[in-house]
């Protein structure tokens, strides 16, 4: 049977990059910055330097590796469950000139998990930019994992289903569009996922229940019993 695809966002929802990334930053600048300063995902405006800067400091930052940097909490076993049940896909935001290490270091946590990685580049630097919900529906995938509200609510314009992952200060939202749900944890991931299974599943045997009921209705009319 044909897996349904869900595509999986890499920072902040695999990987720890914002308190990685500014342990990298504070060396270089001797700052003190941390995850607790970013009420916004716009860099610039939490660095205090130009878009172009910041482009070049997370390219440094990833060109140097990322050797020793842990997953996300309860990341690796909840990712190996829902490969069971799911065929996962990456869309990151990452640019493509970062595969490489991006590449690496999935393959060193989350061995053959993802089926596929597509690497959307951050739009704003991007020549021919495209959201993640484009990729999604080009790729058949059915829901995207991320911490964005921006790329879930183009996710559920486009008919997608969503979940909005963590609850970071730059995604605090008091209502979420149709089709979004808000799982602080991997734990909540996974539960919400298999419950989608559970549903579909029950949904299935009503269907074949009540397809089996028409047949015998149609058979008894044949005989004439009816």
């Amino acid at each position: 049977m044909t897996k349904k695809i869900i595509a999986v966002d890499v920072d902040e929802v695999l990987f720890p990059f914002i308190p990685e990334f500014t342990k990298y930053f504070n060396a270089i600048h001797g700052t003190s910055i941390s995850q607790n300063d970013f009420v916004t995902y716009e860099f610039e405006k939490i660095l205090g330097i130009p878009q172009d800067e910041v482009i070049k400091h997370m390219y440094g930052f990833t060109d140097a590796g990322h050797v020793g940097v842990e997953p996300l909490a309860e990341a690796q076993s909840a990712i190996a469950t829902l490969s069971q049940s799911y065929e996962l896909i990456v869309v990151t935001a990452r640019n493509p000139r970062q595969a490489d290490a991006t590449n690496e270091w999935l393959d060193e946590f989350f061995p053959g998990a993802f089926s596929r990685k597509h690497f959307v580049g951050y739009s704003p630097v991007m020549i021919n930019p495209v959201t993640k919900a484009s990729v999604c529906q080009a790729h058949g995938s059915f829901a995207l994992i991320d911490d964005s509200m921006t790329n879930l609510r183009e996710c559920s314009a486009a008919g997608l289903q969503g979940v909005l992952f963590g609850n970071y200060s730059w995604n605090e939202a008091v209502e979420l569009p149709p089709g979004i749900t808000r799982c602080r944890d991997w734990s909540e991931v996974v539960t919400h996922f298999f419950d989608i299974a559970d549903i579909e599943d029950a949904n299935k045997r009503s269907n074949e229940t009540e397809c089996l009921f028409e047949d015998l209705i149609r058979e008894f009319k044949d005989e004439g019993s009816l």
